[in-house]
């Protein structure tokens, strides 16, 4: 006889029930987690060289912050509920009771401010779920940007694929965006298994989570990111095994000139440093994943300033060097690319600029930047 759900009841997001999976006081029938072991130490390998706007040597913290040690896990909620919100498509996770699974949602404040303006789109749909039926892996979040989906979305992939859970179950997705996502996708052989959230609450047999590697925060993936970047180069391969060798050839600094933020305002002036030290200016979000893909694997030295290219270290090979670029103002001294570098075994280093006035900057983090040749030739140098 098919199990018969009471209605649930959306109400405004701080009022409405909370459940979290790792609860180790709060054990359910309808929650089933399996704990996934791993390395998780805190500390980062020391930059090769740091330095301020001014030449200064600086010294970096040399370990992430303790919530970076959280577990691994995959979860199963019976009787899952998944909210999308038909203003954002944004997703989250509810047991059939109607508590929201708050280990599905993103620690950051930002996350939450906006999950409450998600709420009131759910809210004003249809409140009772559709039953959509079958077990499903909910393979969604709240921010959809080029780390996020590489660092924070493709690793529970992995994570499934590792410990053989749920290896055939649709992939519940919500609307995707033409370009890297769906690219990727493709690339890593998971197109067919993707069925498409629809706006409000549906409901499934069972639902499958895992935060993946990200469970202590989007900025410190776990060192659980060397297995899944070697899982990512071999999936890429179309399956084929490849030990990780010497770093390429290529030096590469990451442009941002066609960005809105965080660009280097000098970079013509540079020019001629990076055409003496053989290093090409590309702009990765204008190219297709495969040949990011390509591109980063052949590097010797990444240069550029905390963006989103910097995302691809991930297919780069152990060894490649790393210069990371802040404006001054805006410095962060365990940076997400220092954490994804020092678990690669990639030489990190890292420079301050000055940051420059930049038109509808809504922080510090958005200034424009001027670099010091001088100084960033120090830094090529000692990385690469």
């Amino acid at each position: 006889m098919p199990r018969r759900y009471q209605p649930i009841e959306i109400r405004p997001l701080a009022a409405q029930p909370r459940l979290r999976l790792t609860d180790p006081n709060g054990k359910r029938e309808d929650v089933s987690l399996t704990e996934v072991a791993g390395d998780r130490s805190l500390a980062l390998r020391k930059p090769v060289l740091a330095l301020d706007e001014s030449g200064e040597r600086q010294f970096l913290p040399e370990a992430m912050p303790a919530r970076a040690a959280a577990p691994a896990y995959v979860a199963r909620l019976a009787g899952g509920i998944v909210a999308s919100s038909p203003a954002t498509n944004r997703a989250y996770l509810l047991s059939s009771r109607g508590e929201l699974a708050v280990d599905s949602v993103d620690a950051s404040p930002n996350v939450w401010r906006r999950a409450a303006k998600d709420w009131e789109s759910v809210a004003g749909l249809d409140r009772e779920p559709a039953a959509r039926g079958g077990d499903v892996v909910l393979l969604a979040g709240q921010r959809s940007g080029y780390w996020h989906w590489w660092i924070d979305i493709l690793p529970r992939l992995w994570l499934l694929d590792d410990i053989g859970r749920a290896a055939t179950d649709p992939l519940m997705v919500p609307p995707l965006q033409p370009g890297f996502q769906r690219e990727s996708l493709d690339l890593l052989g998971f197109s067919s298994r993707l069925e498409r959230l629809t706006p409000g609450l549906s409901r499934f047999g069972s639902v499958t989570f895992t935060p993946g590697i990200t469970a202590g925060g989007s900025k410190f993936p776990s060192r659980a990111l060397a297995d899944y970047a070697g899982w990512l180069g071999t999936r890429l391969r179309g399956g084929e095994r490849e030990e990780p060798t010497s770093p390429g050839t290529r030096r590469l600094f990451v442009s941002r000139s066609g960005a809105s933020s965080r660009r280097v305002a000098n970079e013509a002036e540079l020019a001629p440093l990076l055409a003496e030290h053989e290093i090409e200016i590309v702009e990765p979000g204008r190219m297709p994943v495969r040949d990011q893909v390509a591109l980063f694997s052949e590097a010797r030295l990444v240069i550029g300033p905390h963006g989103a290219g910097l995302t691809n270290l991930l297919f780069t090979q152990p060894g490649t060097g790393v210069v990371e670029i802040f404006a001054a103002s805006a410095a962060q001294d365990v940076s997400n690319y220092r954490v994804l570098a020092s678990h690669l075994g990639l030489p990190y280093g890292r420079l301050l600029a000055t940051p420059v006035e930049t038109p509808r900057a809504k922080s510090p983090h958005d200034l424009d930047m001027r670099v010091d040749p001088e100084l960033l030739a120090a830094l090529l140098a000692a990385c690469g």
